[in-house]
């Protein structure tokens, strides 16, 4: 996931190179800055010691994934980005998303806490993500 989101940073970045001179310090400052936040976040959580710390740098990738397509919407609905490159990076940040999802589920620990606020199975969150299309559903063959 984190070299996926490395290669995510220079498609913003390319994607964004042709916005107006005005969303320099806007729109396009917020789109590179949190696609930059999402490998950033990955390769911390990575390098902390606890599982608790990597999920919960996992989730703030996860949280920023989420930043990221919606300033993509934004960016699309403003003419800023046409389609065919909206629906790339829409594509790119959705595979990323699943990518997470997937890291969480291999996370072996019972009991997890988000951001300080909650105590969750691990189950629980592979089911909260699946809602939402975050991890693959399984094939039922």
């Amino acid at each position: 996931a984190c070299l996926v989101g490395s290669e995510m940073c220079k498609e913003t970045d390319q994607c964004t190179a042709g916005f107006p001179i005005e969303e320099r310090f806007g729109l396009v400052a917020q789109l590179r800055r949190c696609a930059v936040s999402i490998p950033s976040n990955i390769a911390e959580g990575f390098g902390r010691c606890t599982d608790k710390d990597l999920v919960h740098f996992l989730y703030m990738a996860l949280g920023s994934c989420n930043e990221l397509e919606t300033q993509m919407i934004l960016s699309h609905d403003l003419s800023f980005v046409d389609s065919d490159r909206f629906r790339e990076m829409e594509i790119r940040i959705n595979e990323v998303a699943k990518m997470l999802g997937s890291q969480f589920i291999e996370e072996r620990t019972d009991w997890i806490q988000i951001s300080g606020l909650n105590t969750i199975k691990v189950s629980e969150a592979y089911n909260e993500l699946k809602t939402y299309n975050f991890v693959e559903n399984e094939s039922t063959n």
